[in-house]
């Protein structure tokens, strides 16, 4: 069995005094908003993945101060952990600028002494982020000691402090250019003391933007690995497996409005048994039988227990072995992958050996598989993998049976393409090839699930404003799009692919100018509008008014006046109103009401 996860604390220092709202030249955000939407991710996918962590969170640059130091303008929001809520995240969605100094100094000070009053396990797992764009007065930060502060972060075993800043302070930035005071000593901090790193906001609030649940020890799977009579112990571990479905959901009363719990009320079926002349027969008259060839087999309760496969033995063997070319991608099955390793330092020689054997010779092994005694084997492929710095071991993954696969008949497809239309695939497959320039969410493993974060999106978004309605962020969006240095690449071909490919037809290009893009909606507004007004004016063609009376040309009159009804209440902003006998349609708008008209079936002769 696992072991119980450990609870973690979550402290979240803010920087809301008057250089909290400056923006980077070429940036329409400030530093707070960055930092307000970073802190609300975090305590979002806590709610949501991981609920019994708790928080604190401490604001600097206040306009006022609450803190049992009493150092200035440094605020708690509250004097205890507590655990995620919504009403955090409405907290950190109304903090504002504050024209005051702040001084993360002494908010770290103010942070170490709210986790050694709450928190009394030495051993608990506790995480500092600290944001802050660094431009404190010089004269503000210079009397502290980067000596006496390390030695109190060493009083805390498992703390772990995240700096988050606007501009970068990695090994590449020299300590002689930086210019304020603040920033190096957040740079001596990060080089003298293990325990606190340091990250940029932009980078801190791209990487919270998707949620990912928490990183669990799998459950070890041993097993042996037989190979003629060599037997190789060992273990394998789940490295890729599908994603768990999105989270049910599920009713609850609400307890101010009901006074207790509702009873469950269960439904019991009554099932009745006909033979083929309709009499009703006893279930103890019923024997088992499958149906084969218009015949009934009957199968008793023994024979069942005979049918069940019996013989097979817990483990894996080695059948022969292939090169990797002969086994081809399309038989590559099952819901994952695994790896496999040696499970003891003894079995390690063996396995490292076939492992490199294997790899020089370009071989991957064919193997049964049984998991547990008495279960049906499945067959399976083993890739030897040696990649540097990492773990050298050997790739399951499962394959087919001969029933499960499938004929597939191709057209036969003649060849009409030259060299030119090769050499225009090519610069196209090259325009679109994803380098190392290009995001990292573009990376094999890496790509976020669009749908389950909008999901928990669309959840927060009820939460937080339940009369808003759904919409998706823009940074969803920006993920569910080319990049656009690969579409600019492309857009550059585009003519070019045109001629060489004349009987594809013309490649639609999507503009990314947002002034274009409004015009194509002015004008289909527009041309809505048109199309509404010329329904008014066939309809007026219809109706003629008098001073009186309304004639109406057709003979179905009643029809006419149903159908320019119909397109008054589809056009106009019109209202039916029934008063006694009549009906009267009234037409609204911002200036004035009028009747339109007015209809009575006891009198039809006048409307």
């Amino acid at each position: 069995m696992p072991p119980k996860k450990q609870k973690s604390y979550i402290i979240l220092v803010a920087n809301v005094g008057c250089s909290s709202s400056e923006k980077i030249p070429g940036d329409n955000e400030s530093f707070l908003d960055k930092a307000k939407f970073t802190m609300k991710m975090l305590i979002q996918k806590k709610i949501f993945l991981e609920p019994n962590d708790e928080f604190g969170i401490i604001t600097m640059g206040e306009d006022v101060t609450e803190n049992p130091d009493q150092l200035p303008n440094i605020k708690l929001y509250q004097e205890n952990f507590r655990v995620p809520d919504w009403e955090m995240v409405n907290y950190i969605n109304n903090l504002q600028s504050k024209p005051y100094d702040c001084n993360w100094i002494e908010a770290l000070f103010v942070s170490l002494g709210f986790i050694q009053k709450n928190i009394s396990d030495p051993d608990a797992k506790c995480i500092l982020i600290i944001f802050n764009n660094f431009k404190e007065k010089d004269e503000s930060i210079e009397p502290y000691d980067i000596e006496a502060i390390e030695s109190q972060l060493l009083e805390f075993e498992q703390l772990h402090v995240i700096l988050v800043g606007d501009n970068p302070l990695n090994d590449n930035v020299n300590y002689d250019d930086l210019k304020s005071a603040s920033e190096k000593m957040a740079k001596t901090m990060t080089m003298q003391c293990t325990a606190v790193q340091y990250e940029e906001i932009n980078d801190m609030k791209e990487g919270r933007q998707f949620f990912t649940p928490p990183q669990s020890h799998p459950a070890t799977y041993k097993f042996p690995l037989e190979w003629d009579e060599i037997v190789i112990s060992c273990a394998s571990y789940i490295k890729i497996t599908e994603s768990k479905k999105l989270e049910t959901w599920k009713m609850h009363a609400l307890v101010e409005n009901i006074a207790e719990e509702p009873k469950k009320e269960y439904l019991h079926k009554e099932v009745t048994i006909s033979d083929k002349s309709r009499n009703q027969v006893e279930s103890v008259e019923l024997t088992k039988a499958y149906k084969f060839g218009q015949k009934y087999i009957p199968v008793s309760d023994e024979d069942e227990m005979q049918m069940a496969f019996k013989g097979t033995e817990k483990g894996m063997k080695i059948y022969g072995f292939a090169l990797q070319k002969d086994v081809k991608l399309e038989y590559w099955t099952g819901i994952g992958t695994r790896i496999i390793v040696p499970e003891t330092e003894d079995d390690a020689k063996a396995f490292y050996s076939l492992v490199k054997a294997m790899v020089e010779m370009n071989y991957v092994a064919i193997v049964r598989k049984v998991y547990q005694n008495d279960n049906a084997p499945k067959m399976g492929v083993l890739f030897p993998k040696t990649e540097p710095d990492s773990v050298w071991c050997l790739v399951h993954l499962e394959l087919p049976f001969g029933h499960d696969t499938r004929a597939v008949e191709s057209n036969y497809i003649k060849n009409e393409a030259n060299s030119e239309k090769i050499k225009a695939m090519d610069q196209f497959i090259e325009s679109m090839t994803i380098t190392e320039q290009e995001p990292a969410y573009l990376r094999e493993g890496i790509f976020p699930n669009v749908h389950k974060q909008y999901h928990w999106n669309t959840v927060a978004a009820r939460a937080l404003k339940a009369d808003d309605a759904f919409s998706m962020d823009e940074y969803i969006k920006k993920i569910l799009e080319p990049p656009a240095r690969l579409k600019n690449q492309f857009l550059e071909i585009v003519d070019h692919m045109e001629s060489v490919f004349p009987n594809c037809g013309k490649i639609k290009k999507k503009s990314d100018n947002p002034d274009q893009r409004e015009d194509k909606e002015r004008e289909i507004q527009q041309q809505q509008q048109q199309q509404q007004q010329q329904q008014v004016d066939v309809m007026k063609e219809e109706v003629m008014f008098s001073a009186a009376d309304v004639e109406l040309k057709a003979e179905d009159w009643r029809h006419k006046l149903a159908r320019s009804a119909l397109a008054l209440l589809a056009v106009n902003q019109c209202l039916l109103v029934r008063n006694s006998e009549w009906w009267w349609m009234l037409h609204l708008s911002s200036t004035q009401s009028s009747i339109l008209l007015g209809y009575s079936p006891a009198d039809s002769s006048r409307i």
